[in-house]
């Protein structure tokens, strides 16, 4: 074995080491599936959602690139990564963060993770797949690869638009060049490519990685769920959970859906707000409480309780006074629509090639 290969070796103990303090790793053919553009959160959804995840392995090529620059500027090999450019910049003045060349280790980086991910799946090691998820090509390598283990996996889209994502990777990177900059941080920020984000979220507001992360979720032989967060939504916290329906041909599903129809639910204020959001999203009640397992009785209470709330209305136990209150909301919605029509009207008549008739 190479001195290389036992760097390797050594780098992936370490992973499962730090992921070990978060909790006592499990092994039941389970994974998770983190899935959306760099810089839209999906550090912080597995933070603050999600409690680190503990129990399971972190599998994210950004943890060895940082492991690889470390390595190389400890051992003063930094400078073997550095490119013709990189050197002329240096020798007029600009100083690079170690980081700033992680972009230069990304295939090495890649394929320890890729490593570590097959190395965990021989004994049914839970894990945490970080990826992008840039294609359907992508997502079906991952549907190929867990189905053939025999694992059960939930997939976690975290997704958001286009200047939402550069925002998120320049803050990134400016955070950790500033910390650099101060003697804080020994590696600093690391930089994404521009193109990168370019390339995965088109001008419409499509996003590859969404469509990817969709289609893993509706074929995927083990998904047990698909969670959805997105940035800058109406939801709670700016954040909006979309589930998957449950299909009977996947025996995880069969199995969970039993239980679920055999266990009490209590819906929490923010399961209930998600669910109006869905809603208010434009798609249909009858799918969203057939998606989140809830009776349409109990979303169309939520959905009016909701539009009550919106209006500055609380909702009373008097017969009398919810009918009046009915009526008033039934009222501000057709005030709401003859308002609509009226502005696109206006906004029709003021383009310059209508004239007023002679």
């Amino acid at each position: 074995m190479s001195e290389r290969e036992l760097l390797h070796k050594k780098w992936m103990q370490e992973v499962i080491e730090d992921s070990a303090k978060r909790g006592e790793i499990k092994h039941e053919g389970k994974a998770i599936v983190m899935a959306g553009p760099p810089g839209a959160g999906k550090g912080t959804v597995q933070r603050e959602r999600l409690n680190d995840v503990p129990g399971y392995v972190q599998c994210d090529p950004d943890m060895f690139k940082e492991k690889i620059i470390q390595y190389e500027l400890e051992t003063g090999n930094l400078d073997r990564l550095k490119t013709p450019l990189v050197k002329e910049l240096e020798a007029q003045g600009h100083k690079f963060a170690p980081m700033e060349f992680a972009a230069l280790v990304h295939e090495e980086s890649s394929m320890l993770s890729a490593k570590l991910q097959k190395e965990l799946r021989k004994d049914g090691t839970n894990y945490v797949i970080d990826t992008v998820l840039k294609s359907q090509g992508s997502a079906q390598e991952i549907a190929a690869t867990l189905g053939k283990r025999g694992y059960t996996y939930d997939v976690i889209s975290v997704q958001a638009t286009f200047e939402e994502s550069k925002a998120g990777i320049y803050g990134r990177w400016r955070d950790g060049r500033a910390a650099f900059e101060r003697g804080e941080s020994q590696l600093g920020g690391r930089p994404v490519p521009s193109d990168f984000a370019n390339n995965l979220i088109a001008p419409d507001g499509k996003s590859a990685a969404e469509e990817s992360a969709r289609w893993l979720a509706g074929n995927g032989k083990g998904v047990v769920s698909f969670t959805q967060y997105r940035r800058g939504s109406a939801a709670p916290e700016g954040l909006l959970k979309v589930w998957l329906t449950l299909r009977p041909h996947n025996p995880a599903l069969v199995m969970l859906k039993r239980r679920n129809k055999t266990m009490p639910r209590i819906f929490t204020e923010e399961f209930k707000k998600d669910a109006v959001a869905l809603v208010e999203s434009r798609i249909s009640q009858k799918q969203v409480s057939a998606d989140l397992g809830v009776s349409k009785t109990a979303l169309q209470t939520w959905v009016r309780d909701a539009r009550y709330q919106s209006h500055g209305m609380t909702l009373s136990s008097d017969a009398d006074e919810r009918k009046e209150m009915s009526q008033a909301l039934k009222r501000i919605r057709e005030l709401e629509m003859e308002n609509e029509v009226l502005r696109k009207a206006a906004a029709y008549l003021s383009q310059p090639h209508i004239r007023s008739p002679k």
